[in-house]
């Protein structure tokens, strides 16, 4: 994402470490599986509202981008809180989780919020 661009021309950029992603260590990764589209949205949710308080973005005015599981949550953020965002824009975006199973290189991700942590007989 061209941030430093959207920056310069005056946006407020909110870039949301949320929980499942790398930068708070592994329990936080084992955080996600089956709260997939909760927890990391609640997150994101979270930090919006954070720079709406402290006067950094206009909520009349904000928008979602994100790629891969950004653009899962690009699709999320927008079916879950229509009203907050003003657009969305979802590169190659995670939408048919059961689909990737066999084409994807996170397919235990997949598999788990496709068909759950239950072995099944």
């Amino acid at each position: 994402m061209p941030f430093t661009l959207l920056s310069a021309l005056g946006y407020c950029i909110v870039a949301v470490n949320y929980r499942g992603s790398l930068g708070f260590g592994e329990a936080s990764v084992q955080s996600l599986p089956g709260n997939i589209g909760r927890n990391d949205v609640e997150d994101c949710m979270a930090a919006l509202d954070a720079a709406v308080a402290a006067g950094y973005a206009d909520k009349s005015q904000a928008a979602v981008v994100g790629g891969s599981h950004g653009g899962f949550l690009s699709g999320h953020l927008m079916g879950q809180y229509p009203d907050r965002f003003k657009c969305a824009g979802l590169r190659n975006p995670v939408l048919n989780i059961a689909l990737m199973v066999g084409v994807t290189d996170i397919p235990d991700w997949c598999y788990i919020e496709a068909y759950g942590t239950e072995v099944r007989q």
